[in-house]
């Protein structure tokens, strides 16, 4: 997207650094919180969580708080910025006929989510365990939705893919093993941390000055985050070591889990990789990639946890969070 925010800052007369800060923090929030990206979806198998539930409620955290860190913030960035040094547009990439529709592409993309948000809506308002909801909870799981999701995938988008299927495939795999590394390694490091009792002596300790479970979860997953650099690896991290605890305090695991999600957020400093990705692709100096992507990202983690905190208080009425 890198060109069409450099076009349209140069159309719009809107400063490069408000659409930097907007995708950037948009898309840190989405990897954080949102569910099928790999820390998320690890943080509610940790923490014994409902996918769809989970899904639900990370949508309704997740898209205030990139409203507020990544628009509003950027817009505050933009009004102190010199348009003269915006990036020159670059010339516009050839147009190809044969690519498929805005439509199909959306349409794609969410058609695993639909499937395990109406799975777990399907399974709260059917009762018994009739067909009907074997069926729903069967196309609503995680893995069959996906698995659906790339067979319908291969099939639409056969025709507009120059490669062979076989090709794509060895290509997506490749990359998806890096994520299988540093998911698995995170939670091997995850079960180092609670086997030597160091993750049982940092609950004790932050219960002892009585710390809610919720802003537990956020302060060690942020602390993880900005020593490591890996969101991943501090979601993964963290919510091994707190999944049995807010199982046997009978916290709501949802709301744990999204608030460990929401300290993975912010305080990405230079050990991580994404801080160069945002740096090197927008072709910004590093203060203001200090600016947009770290501050931007922690006043969003911060966001989404005060929004946590607050459906915490309506925990008893709202579905799930009991």
């Amino acid at each position: 997207m890198k060109p069409l925010i450099r076009r349209l800052s140069q159309r719009t007369k809107i400063p490069f650094i408000t659409y930097v800060t907007a995708l950037a923090v948009g898309l840190i929030v989405t990897h954080s919180i949102v569910i099928p990206t790999p820390g998320p979806v690890a943080v509610a198998g940790n923490m014994g969580a409902d996918f769809g539930l989970f899904l639900l409620y990370s949508l309704v955290v997740s898209i205030p708080a990139a409203l507020i860190g990544g628009y509003l913030f950027g817009s505050f960035l933009g009004r102190k910025a010199d348009l003269s040094l915006a990036p020159a547009e670059e010339a516009a990439p050839r147009e190809s006929a044969n690519r498929p529709s805005a439509g199909l592409s959306i349409s794609i993309l969410l058609l695993p989510i639909v499937l395990i948000l109406v799975g777990s809506i399907m399974n709260i308002l059917l009762a018994g365990n009739g067909a009907a909801k074997v069926f729903f909870g069967f196309i609503g799981d995680k893995n069959i939705a996906i698995l659906i999701g790339v067979i319908v995938a291969i099939v639409s988008l056969k025709k507009y893919i120059p490669r062979s299927i076989d090709e794509v495939i060895v290509t997506a795999v490749g990359s998806a093993g890096m994520i299988f590394l540093i998911t698995g390694a995170g939670g091997s490091f995850g079960n180092v941390i609670k086997n030597t009792g160091i993750g049982d002596y940092l609950v004790t300790v932050f219960t002892q000055v009585n710390m809610p479970l919720i802003i537990l979860g956020f302060v060690l997953s942020q602390i993880l985050r900005s020593s490591l650099g890996s969101t991943t690896v501090a979601l993964v991290t963290t919510s091994s070591i707190l999944g049995p605890v807010a199982a046997s305090m009978g916290v709501s695991p949802i709301l744990v889990g999204l608030a460990i999600c929401a300290g993975g957020v912010g305080l990405s400093l230079p050990n991580d990789s994404g801080f160069w990705v945002v740096n090197r692709y927008a072709n910004i100096s590093v203060q203001d990639t200090l600016k947009s992507w770290t501050a931007g990202g922690t006043i969003a983690g911060v966001t989404a946890l005060l929004i946590i905190l607050v459906l915490s208080m309506f925990s008893g009425v709202l579905p799930g969070l009991s």
